[in-house]
């Protein structure tokens, strides 16, 4: 009976993130918020705690600055990939990741991950079209940390034996949404 009503709970926070069966507190914690307004890559990554491989590009969706990081695919299993990791949560997190993209060739993939020592869990969205224009996507998890447990979230190119394609990312925002339910 205590799984089953456990099982329900989860249902209920998953699904908030499509459904108006929530609304968010107004103190929730933003963990990351990021737009990239850097001179180049290397002040990028001494003023933030992303570390990986990447350039600033000169292009941003509308009201969010005017650069963007850029990240090319290179030979399998080599790529451009920038990552943050976040410690210190504990217990249940709701967790939503916003950001932009837009395709100078292909594609990327953008993954919000749990990591408990050596292993990954969490969830990933590939990104994949060859539309120029700025797009948004929305990745909503729920994870359960425990001690020793940390967060990351990374932004990468796709690998590829023959091309060399680009993926711009801006406006990058990672959430602790405190829900209130509104049954």
């Amino acid at each position: 009976m205590k799984t089953q009503f456990y099982l329900i709970i989860i249902a209920v926070i998953l699904s908030s993130c499509e459904k108006s069966i929530y609304e968010t507190a107004n103190d929730y914690e933003i963990l990351i918020d990021e737009s990239f307004e850097y001179e180049n890559i290397d002040e990028f990554f001494e003023n933030t705690d992303w570390s990986g491989s990447g350039s600033i590009f000169p292009d941003a969706p509308k009201n969010s600055g005017d650069k963007s990081i850029q990240l090319s695919t290179g030979w399998c299993p080599t790529r451009d990939l920038i990552e943050t990791n976040i410690t210190g949560l504990s217990n249940i997190q709701v967790l939503k990741l916003t950001l932009n993209y837009k395709f100078k060739d292909l594609n990327g993939t953008a993954k919000i991950n749990l990591r408990n020592l050596n292993t990954y869990f969490g969830i990933s969205h590939g990104i994949s079209a060859s539309d120029t224009l700025w797009h948004e996507i929305i990745l909503c998890d729920t994870l359960r940390f425990f001690i020793n447990d940390s967060l990351s979230i990374s932004l990468a190119a796709s690998c590829n034996e023959l091309l060399s394609w680009r993926v711009l990312f801006d406006s990058v925002k990672l959430e602790n949404l405190e829900l209130k339910l509104i049954l």
